[in-house]
């Protein structure tokens, strides 16, 4: 049980990490709101939203097409690295772990459900 519940933990602090970021990003961006007129990153990871694998990778080609703009953005640079090295293999793992801790919890039921035989 403590695992399940360390798993959830370990994923909410996953996931506000990479609010922040996509935070910091937003306002780099909003620096250049006039220039590019395209949709807030804040939109893909915003308020109340689950950020998954798909929308960081979402991020990361935005962050890449702002780099080809941009080469020296530090600031890019270092959420693309955080993104690549951190919290996409952090979030692939724990992912894992939700997924057999799910068939852990499947199996128990149908163990707990399967009739007797009556030989």
């Amino acid at each position: 049980m403590s695992g399940k519940k360390s798993t959830q933990t370990y994923k909410a602090r996953l996931q506000e990490k990479v609010k922040a970021l996509l935070e910091q990003i937003d306002e780099l961006e909003a620096e250049e709101e006039k220039e590019y007129e395209e949709r807030d990153l804040n939109e893909m990871g915003g308020e109340g939203k689950e950020i998954d694998s798909e929308k960081l990778n979402e991020v990361m080609e935005k962050i890449n097409q702002r780099l080809k703009n941009d080469t020296d953005n530090k600031d890019l640079k270092a959420a693309k690295k955080q993104i690549e090295k951190d919290f996409l293999p952090r979030m692939k793992k724990n992912m894992k772990h939700m997924r057999i801790s799910w068939e852990n919890a499947i199996a128990s039921v149908k163990q707990t459900q399967t009739p007797p035989s009556c030989e």
